[in-house]
């Protein structure tokens, strides 16, 4: 689920060129933040139906900063996206 949905949200890359602010003041490619605005969405709409708390968008950000540059960055980034949602914590690169 997690998967299909990163792949969905990583077609509209050409679509969201350009940069965007972050609360913390850095800046990040408007792709990126798209697609961690996704995953954050279907991340938490897992944790709900277990009874876990949201997670905010900078966890999903720093996942995907640790999954950058790794030649499976979209599975890793999916897994760690999933095993968050599941409530477990600590995935590494």
């Amino acid at each position: 689920m997690l998967c299909a949905m990163l792949r969905h949200a990583m077609q509209e890359r050409p679509k969201r060129q350009g940069f965007v602010t972050l609360p913390d003041g850095s800046s990040a490619p408007c792709w990126v933040v798209h697609e961690a605005e996704q995953m954050r969405d279907q991340v938490n709409r897992i944790r709900a139906r277990g009874g876990l708390d949201p997670v905010e968008l900078e966890h999903i950000l720093d996942i995907e900063r640790t999954t950058a540059g790794h030649s499976d960055y979209a599975s890793k980034y999916a897994l760690w996206c999933a095993t968050l949602a599941l409530g477990e914590t600590g995935a590494k690169a």
